[in-house]
């Protein structure tokens, strides 16, 4: 860790050039920093509403299933509760 004040160094001719692209580089790179960030919030957000939708649609699928199937709730309910003590044993 550094002490005391920091001495600026005066550039000048090609070391002056090259801390020039240096610090136009530090900036392009905080610049993208900050894009990916945004990138990668906006990626989340995208991937829990597709998330969302999934669940929802594999909801209304099993839905429809058990409208068709001709059951009633209580006799799936029960059909459901026998195959948990199957797995259970």
């Amino acid at each position: 860790m550094p002490r005391g004040q920091r001495k600026e160094i005066e550039y000048t001719g090609k070391p002056k050039k090259i801390h020039d692209e240096i610090v136009t580089t530090e900036d392009k790179l905080k610049a993208l920093r900050a894009e990916l960030k945004v990138a990668l919030k906006e990626q989340k957000k995208e991937m829990a509403e597709a998330a969302k939708k999934e669940s929802k649609a594999a909801q209304a699928k099993l839905l429809k299933a058990l409208k068709t199937s001709g059951k009633s709730v209580d006799e799936i309910l029960e059909f459901l509760g026998a195959e948990d003590k199957k797995g259970e044993e």
